[in-house]
């Protein structure tokens, strides 16, 4: 093996380990997503299995979905009643609770 040879062998090496070192922080960095991927994964099986098993929702969350059933039920039955007379009173009420509010917050400052 000549002097030339050897150069040209000490360069490749030189750049294969460059290349080594660049192809290894890539690998990890795929291994990182990987593995985030994998816990988000599982998590979300997780979230499908509780919502398959009849979901144990919690007390808040059963409340919003009851009251709120039982608002829009009580909406319909008004309008069901009196019409757009009833919708309109939403509109008339929001102003009156507006001016309410402000003479309240004006009368305690």
């Amino acid at each position: 093996m000549g002097l030339w040879e050897r150069v040209a062998d000490k360069r490749q090496q030189h750049r294969q380990k460059a290349r080594d070192t660049k192809q290894d922080g890539e690998i990890k960095e795929l291994k990182k997503q990987f593995e985030e991927s994998q816990k988000r994964a599982e998590g979300r099986q997780q979230e499908i299995n509780r919502l398959k098993n009849g979901g144990s929702r919690d007390e808040v969350g059963n409340n919003f979905e009851r009251d709120g059933l039982m608002i829009q039920r009580m909406y319909d039955q008004g309008f069901g009643r009196m019409g757009n007379r009833f919708a309109q009173g939403d509109g008339m009420y929001t102003q009156w609770n507006k001016a309410d509010r402000t003479n309240l917050l004006t009368s305690y400052r």
